[in-house]
């Protein structure tokens, strides 16, 4: 879903890099309510699969990328 949505993932398991993001001048001018959203995105796939993930979205955690946490829920 990541890649449909041109977020440019990378890699698999525990942490996801996007590498881009479609929103990226709305995210540099607001980033909690943009960063928000995708979380609420990501968190809403998640459940519609039926997946028990805790997740947690850090952007721009390193230049030009955010980073995708994923673990399984407790």
């Amino acid at each position: 879903m990541m890649r449909e949505q041109g977020f440019a993932p990378d890699g698999a398991g525990d942490e996801v890099v996007l590498r881009r993001c479609p929103l990226i001048e709305a995210a540099s001018k607001h980033p909690t309510i943009v960063c928000a959203v995708h979380q609420g995105m990501i968190d809403g796939v998640l459940a519609a699969a039926g997946e028990q993930m805790d997740t947690r979205l850090i952007p721009f955690s390193a230049p030009g990328q955010c980073t995708l946490q994923l673990r399984a829920a407790q």
